[in-house]
């Protein structure tokens, strides 16, 4: 869960659906490093980690109307990194 005093993560959520970009960067600085270990872990080379934790946060975004029905933003995250 995103530990920011001023957001807790659903809160966060309904706020990045609703196109607020300061909290898509708090949520961006919050799980960058937990996609991008899954994607170095999964690719081996940290180029291709990086484009795939660009992608699946980009996906995010993209998707990001979807998000207030999302119940588990970590398991959300490993399925957009699997496509």
């Amino acid at each position: 869960m995103v530990q920011d005093s001023t957001y807790n993560e659903s809160e966060l959520l309904i706020k990045v659906a609703s196109g607020e970009q300061k909290a898509f960067t708090i949520l961006v600085d919050y799980y960058w490093n937990k996609v991008y270990s899954h994607a170095l872990a999964y690719s081996n080379s940290v180029t291709r980690a990086e484009e795939i934790t660009q992608d699946v946060l980009l996906n995010v975004w993209h998707k990001r109307a979807a998000l207030t029905e999302v119940r588990d933003f970590k398991r959300y995250l490993f399925v957009l990194g699997k496509q």
